[in-house]
């Protein structure tokens, strides 16, 4: 039996698009691409971290955010007459109150002088009472409506320091977040009296 050879003639010519212009093709769409995510990006609006919005902290605190504002968690109470001799030494004794609905953790207090003038004195002191002031640290866990009796020392100018304001700064854990808040004890201290003042009459 024998076989008639095909003919098969000359190839087909190419119909499709050549190699090198599919990879063409493919280049201009992979640029098309970056250039699209690069001008979507830019045109987003970066949204800043409000005055509440938490901030992660350093290394050593993996665990807590900062918040740049919670000062709605502890407030003033009262405050007791201040303790001086009149002429070197001044004691400030207020209580801390937490204001809030959840428990507050103080984690330090320390005297904030916005105009100077006194100057800190020996560590300032939690608990006991106005005639009585503790003598443990600053500190603990506050319960809703909790107080704090702190005690901040001070040593006096040579003249009259009745002008100086007193603060406090605390630091303060709510849950997962900390932060810091500001006491303002006294606008000045023209209700005490000193040696170094006039006399009102």
């Amino acid at each position: 039996m024998e076989f008639e050879e095909l003919d098969q003639g000359e190839p087909d010519e190419p119909t499709g698009l050549s190699l090198l212009a599919w990879a063409a093709i493919a280049v201009i769409c992979l640029l098309g691409g970056v250039m699209f995510m690069l001008f979507r990006t830019d045109a987003e609006p970066v949204e800043e971290p409000s005055s509440s919005t938490p901030v992660a902290l350093p290394n050593s605190a993996p665990n807590l955010t900062t918040a740049r504002n919670l000062d709605q968690q502890l407030g003033l109470g009262r405050i007791c007459p201040a303790v001086t001799d009149g002429r070197k030494a001044l004691a400030v004794s207020f209580n801390l109150v937490n204001l809030s609905d959840t428990a507050v953790t103080v984690m330090d207090v320390e005297p904030r002088l916005p105009l100077g003038g006194l100057r800190p004195s020996g560590p300032n002191t939690a608990g006991g009472t106005c005639e009585h002031p503790g003598r443990r640290a600053p500190g603990g866990l506050l319960f809703p409506g909790d107080t704090q009796l702190i005690t901040m020392r001070f040593r006096l100018p040579k003249k009259c320091p009745q002008a100086y304001p007193v603060q406090a700064r605390v630091a303060l854990r709510v849950n997962q977040m900390v932060g810091m808040t500001t006491v303002p004890v006294y606008n000045d201290l023209g209700a005490v009296v000193f040696d170094s003042c006039p006399n009102p009459d």
